[in-house]
């Protein structure tokens, strides 16, 4: 289930500090995915009793805990050890792709997430190109009105290569996501583990997504540049 930890990172939780747990399995294939050692789900699990015990003799560094993966929210038996982590006083960040909306809702009624990351892969006609895997465009809807009803912070992200997205694909998910507090543009970078090498994918030159960005300020409280 959780295969990789990183000790602490201070721009994966925006305002804390926070240790990084990354769970196997995807069920996506996004091409500029740099964790394909996750998606595939190749490496061992770590036992999640000392991975407890790790992190609480770690609380005088690490405020926060983030779950990162792969895909957190196809593991159910993630619950009992979330609400361990907040029993011990860590502040939770789901990182997910929103494809699991009932588990979603179970985690964020159990109380155990205090911020909430959501990938948009795309404007909702090309969401299953981007994916490379059948998508239910429906469960992806429901993630995103579940997390905006909510009064959970929360982000809505997507990372964008000059192949994958055109002015149009932007505008698209703006108006989609109209009127969220947050919105995130992550600019590709070339990695060594990607999940698809074979895809052409070229970053963007920051100048235009600087342009975009602006563009994109009328619909959001805030556009964030993740440069």
């Amino acid at each position: 289930m959780i295969v990789d930890f990183l000790k602490s990172s201070m721009i994966d939780y925006p305002g804390k500090i926070a240790s990084v747990l990354f769970t196997a399995g995807c069920n996506f294939r996004c091409p500029y995915c740099h964790n394909a050692p996750l998606v595939t789900g190749e490496n061992e699990a770590k036992d999640l009793d000392d991975l407890l015990e790790t992190l609480k003799s770690r609380k005088r560094f690490v405020d926060a805990v983030v779950i990162s993966g792969g895909e957190p929210t196809m593991h159910k038996e993630l619950l009992p050890f979330l609400k361990a982590l907040k029993s011990e006083g860590f502040s939770i960040k789901l990182d997910t792709n929103g494809t699991k909306p009932n588990r979603l809702n179970q985690w964020m009624r159990a109380g155990v997430l205090d911020y909430i990351a959501m990938d948009i892969k795309q404007a909702i006609p090309k969401y299953g190109h981007m994916v490379k895997l059948p998508v239910d465009l429906e469960a992806i809807e429901e993630s995103v009105s579940l997390i905006r009803l909510s009064e959970i912070p929360h982000e809505f992200r997507t990372t964008v290569y000059q192949e994958g997205f055109q002015q149009v694909d932007f505008l698209s998910i703006a108006r989609w996501l109209k009127g969220s507090p947050r919105y995130a543009i992550q600019n590709f970078h070339p990695q060594d583990e990607l999940v698809d090498s074979s895809v052409k994918m070229t970053p963007y030159p920051i100048e235009t997504l600087q342009e975009i960005q602006k563009s994109l300020i009328p619909y959001f409280g805030e556009v964030i540049l993740r440069k």
